[in-house]
């Protein structure tokens, strides 16, 4: 027996919910308490940040070393391995801070920086022994390529300094982060992205998008025609991570359609889900809250930090059970 579509959406209305949360264990340097926004391009249509030196100083990281003593399996711990394995630095512990930007909101094209403890000699040692590996001279700067055998593509990297390291899903895209960061000011502001500049005090992790209209082409987005702006914020209140959603349309009507449009989602994914066999669905829909004020849709949810990650887990096998449920037994004959 297959899942229903409506029931398929209750569950995956709520693991988007508290991916929100979830994002910042997913993961200045001197760049500590935000991005830096003019190593940002101010022409980036999208981008976000990851402040790791603040989530070290949470519940959820307290949380997620806990489980790694005592040998159990966090979520993110197996991808941080392997991210480790490869890199040559842990994340979490090396890095203090990772922005991702895009200049052309197409799919899968974009540039990240990494800020922290960089070891230029050991990264690139690494790099070289790298499928198709490549490198070639810009500037002062060494332009590595290699092939991406997950995503089957090339790829491209450099050691920008001593604190940052860039990477891009091209030679091209890297050039263009480090004539930005060479040299901040030849852009239209010599401040950077104005989306990094909105970067909320004590967040954690923030992401934007700005206009929203390139996603409105395709069939599925057409809901965010009536919209301009995304902001996506996570914070840590004293053990509670709260993620918020604030979409800003293009107008109040505008706004309360879409307020409208997310209740009705929720509504029917909380109709479609068996609390008895989905109890953390059904707790994560229950906390998700909706409001629009003006032209604003603000989305929210919040949870204990302590106990985010094993409720993840929980999330994720009542998931794959509801996609693949047991067979149905058969029944015996003379019986009813």
């Amino acid at each position: 027996m297959r899942m229903r579509p409506a029931a398929r959406m209750a569950g995956f209305c709520a693991v988007i919910a508290a991916g929100w949360l979830g994002v910042a264990g997913m993961g200045g340097t001197v760049f500590a308490g935000g991005p830096v926004a003019k190593d940002v391009p101010a022409d980036a249509k999208a981008y976000m940040h990851l402040d790791v030196e603040a989530l070290r100083h949470t519940k959820l990281y307290e949380a997620y070393q806990a489980a790694v003593t005592e040998g159990r399996e966090p979520p993110p711990r197996k991808a941080l391995e392997a991210f480790t394995a490869v890199a040559g630095f842990d994340p979490l512990t090396d890095l203090d801070g990772i922005t991702m930007y895009t200049t052309t909101m197409h799919e899968r094209e974009g540039v990240v920086l990494m800020y922290g403890k960089i070891n230029r000699d050991d990264i690139e040692k690494r790099v070289r022994l790298f499928a198709r590996h490549a490198e070639a001279a810009y500037g002062t700067h060494t332009i590595h390529t290699w092939w991406d055998a997950k995503n089957e593509r090339m790829v491209a990297g450099t050691v920008y300094s001593d604190k940052c390291v860039v990477a891009g899903d091209s030679a091209e895209r890297v050039k263009a982060a480090v004539d930005w960061l060479d040299k901040p000011a030849a852009g239209a502001a010599a401040g950077g992205s104005e989306l990094a500049q909105r970067f909320p005090k004590g967040a954690i992790f923030h992401a934007a998008v700005d206009p929203l209209g390139a996603l409105a082409v395709r069939p599925e987005s057409r809901a965010l025609a009536n919209a301009k702006s995304l902001d996506l914020t996570v914070t840590d209140v004293g053990g509670t991570m709260m993620g918020t959603l604030a979409v800003e349309a293009v107008d109040a009507r505008a706004a309360l359609r879409l307020t409208k449009l997310i209740e009705g989602i929720k509504a029917t994914a909380a109709l479609n889900v068996d609390e008895a066999t989905s109890p953390m669905t059904t707790k994560i829909l229950e906390a998700l809250t909706v409001q629009a004020q003006g032209t604003t849709v603000t989305v929210s949810l919040k949870h204990d930090g302590r106990s985010l990650l094993r409720d993840l887990r929980a999330l994720r096998e009542e998931r794959a059970a509801a996609q693949n449920p047991p067979p149905a037994t058969a029944k015996q004959p003379g019986k009813n």
